[in-house]
């Protein structure tokens, strides 16, 4: 069987996706459901789906579940004045089920038996030693309980969260400044040569990097569609390679995908003839198959390639050129104090 060309594969992409957009979504819709999430009614009815969520076992009375939670959440996330994203309410939802299941807390039941016996609160000071893994935890409690009103008004032990949400901080952030003074790090350019020695040529390893070394997000790149010319009308919540003008799209990305404007970045001719080469070797749907896999492959990681990045490029007197800092932490979307807490020593 004769396997099809990248050019060809990407026109197939695009005009399924096109097609088909309607019944993608849909199946997106149905997964949800599968996976027990919340769903709100309207968008079942948008697209006729009349199955329901799988049921939970009732909260006591007065009580609150997570499902309760999630449907919240999912309300703020499409409250446009509200700027909470799909993501950060999904991540939410998960590493609040993860603590409930850790400390043998049903989340099905009711949370707010958990929260007021203080389960949970002594759960994470016990289990997570380190300050910026224990202040990730309580402030997902903390938030859910600042902005639900049924644990706002309920929840009798707010202050202790918020307490150890404090000290959590405050460590963190002599935890930070102690890695600056003791970390180390390689130069950029020193990782990427070594990527490129080890790996083939036109490898997604090889030009994973090379993508970093253009655009240093966070681990935004595993699904990347590809285009050969600008959708029409123009993907609003998609990532995307538009191939005849080499413009690379990032609408929705990692952390602070609400803080900042959606990525519009011309990549180079280089690595756009890469690109090529590289769909032609190994033809796939996007630009990259599993970014976690080609992490582990690469031996390295997000946060070592973005302080690497900083610390290499900031330099010197680089450090003290505005315009420079700027232009980096405008494409790393993180604010100018945040670029300075990344910087380590060059070994």
């Amino acid at each position: 069987m004769v396997r099809p060309s990248a050019e060809a594969n990407r026109k197939n992409v695009a005009k399924f996706y096109d097609s088909n957009k309607d019944d993608i979504q849909k199946r997106a819709v149905l997964k949800r459901l599968e996976e027990g999430k919340a769903v709100r009614k309207a968008t079942l009815d948008k697209y006729g789906i009349e199955q329901e969520a799988p049921k939970k076992k009732p909260a006591k009375r007065g009580g609150y579940t997570i499902n309760q939670l999630d449907m919240h959440y999912q309300n703020r996330v499409d409250n446009p004045d509200i700027q909470m994203a799909q993501r950060t309410a999904d991540d939410y939802i998960r590493n609040m089920k993860r603590i409930l299941v850790d400390t043998g807390c049903s989340p099905d039941i009711d949370l707010l038996d958990c929260l007021n016996k203080g389960i949970v609160l002594d759960h994470i000071l016990k289990q997570y030693p380190n300050p910026n893994t224990r202040k990730t935890y309580l402030q997902v409690f903390l938030y859910a309980i600042d902005n639900t009103p049924k644990l706002k008004d309920n929840v009798k032990n707010r202050d202790r969260y918020f307490n150890a949400w404090e000290k959590a901080k405050e460590e963190a952030t002599g935890h930070q400044i102690q890695k600056q003074v003791d970390g180390a790090v390689e130069r950029f350019s020193t990782i990427k040569k070594r990527i490129e020695k080890e790996f083939n040529k036109y490898s997604q390893e090889v030009l994973l990097i090379n993508l970093y070394d253009q655009l240093t997000m966070r681990n935004d790149f595993g699904e990347i569609l590809l285009f050969d010319k600008t959708p029409t009308p123009p993907m609003k919540t998609d990532n995307y390679l538009v191939f005849s003008t080499g413009r690379l799209f990032m609408n929705n990305f990692n952390k602070t995908g609400n803080k900042y404007k959606p990525v519009n970045l011309k990549l180079t001719k280089d690595f756009m003839k890469m690109a090529r080469k590289s769909l032609k070797q190994d033809p796939r749907v996007f630009l990259f198959e599993d970014t976690a896999k080609l992490f582990k492959n690469m031996k390295t990681g997000v946060n070592e390639l973005r302080h690497a990045k900083i610390s290499e490029e900031l330099a010197g007197d680089n450090i003290k050129d505005p315009e420079k800092r700027k232009e980096l932490y405008d494409k790393m979307k993180h604010s100018p104090a945040t670029q300075l807490n990344y910087i380590r020593k060059i070994v």
